[in-house]
């Protein structure tokens, strides 16, 4: 019996310092989290930066180290393209023994706005966003917003059910970015003949180059004078009816319109091509050349309605094929 107690007390004594020690590293890692967040915060407003908020406050002891941050606001007023973000409650999660893998949150709605062309802006707000990522310089980067709406002092925009995003830095001026869109609602301005609603618009890209240090129209310029291009590894598109896959290159000419080669099939064809000639006033002895002439150039695939096709985006026409079926401008206007 004495043997038991000993063996009892002994757990005990195990399990006591076990918790002091580990209650002792808590405090000191969370006191060491605070700092850092203050340095940081010092840090950005000496690299041009506007970083406020209300209050910061650790907690989330035993299990996590969770981040409050109430009111935060980030602006960077300078560069290619000035942007603020803010929202009225920021929360950081760190598990206790893998602090560089992050996960915050906002759920009390978020907004970021971009300044892009003069005294434009564009204004993305959502309802709800996380992000997912490592501290590490090359860690990929997951943001996901729910309940989104996006608004312009110029232009109406869509608004969107749910946003996943996800980017990777991969050096050497490379950045690979997944972008999926559920349930897109146009605005009425912008209705195409297939409707208001996209049910899905998925991409896959690859950007390479980089944007240097200036005003966006003179940052796109040297992008492409210094051979920038976008690898489309995806565009995938579910939309009344019409589904879309294509993959190619894309570049800007010297009028910074789009320079593209692509390639894919869609299933659908006949309603695209009509929605095409609905939105470009063609006749329809041009659409049935058109539905003729990319059957004969494309190849069908296992469907009367579903056609591989390649085509081109040069001197302001896009091209199915050797077929120009609509015409597109300069990324940037005058």
């Amino acid at each position: 019996m004495a043997r038991f107690r000993l063996g009892v007390l002994l757990s005990l004594a195990v399990l006591a310092l076990g918790a002091a020690a580990y209650g002792g590293y808590w405090l000191t890692v969370a006191a060491r989290l605070e700092r850092g967040i203050f340095d940081w915060v010092e840090q950005a407003r000496a690299n041009g930066y506007e970083v406020a908020y209300d209050t910061i406050e650790v907690g989330g002891f035993p299990f996590t180290f969770t981040i409050a941050i109430s009111a935060p606001r980030i602006e960077r007023p300078r560069g290619p393209l000035p942007w603020s973000w803010r929202s009225r409650a920021l929360k950081v999660v760190l598990p206790p023994f893998r602090l560089a893998a992050v996960h915050a949150e906002t759920s009390e709605g978020q907004e970021l706005v971009i300044h892009h062309a003069g005294d434009d802006a564009i204004a993305i707000r959502s309802r709800r966003a996380r992000v997912e990522t490592e501290l590490r310089d090359d860690a990929p980067v997951r943001v996901i917003l729910d309940m989104v709406g996006i608004t312009s002092e110029r232009n109406r925009w869509p608004t969107i059910v749910r946003a996943d995003i996800r980017a990777q830095h991969g050096g050497a001026d490379r950045t690979s970015i997944a972008l999926d869109l559920d349930q897109v609602t146009l605005p009425l301005a912008a209705v195409s003949p297939l409707g208001a609603k996209i049910e899905r618009l998925a991409l896959g890209l690859v950007l390479q180059g980089s944007l240097p240090d200036a005003p966006f129209p003179e940052a796109v310029e040297a992008w492409r004078a210094n051979g920038g291009t976008i690898e489309v590894e995806r565009f995938d598109l579910a939309w009344n009816g019409v589904t879309l896959g294509l993959r190619g290159t894309l570049a800007l000419d010297q009028a910074l319109r789009p320079l593209a080669s692509f390639e894919g099939a869609v299933q659908g064809f006949d309603t695209a091509v009509d929605a095409i000639g609905a939105a470009q006033h063609l006749s329809a002895g041009q659409m049935l050349a058109l539905k003729v002439g990319v059957r004969l150039l494309g190849k069908k695939n296992g469907s009367t309605d579903t056609v591989d096709v390649s085509g081109s985006i040069q001197d302001g026409r896009v091209y199915i094929g050797a077929i120009p079926i609509a015409r597109v401008g300069p990324l940037i206007g005058p």
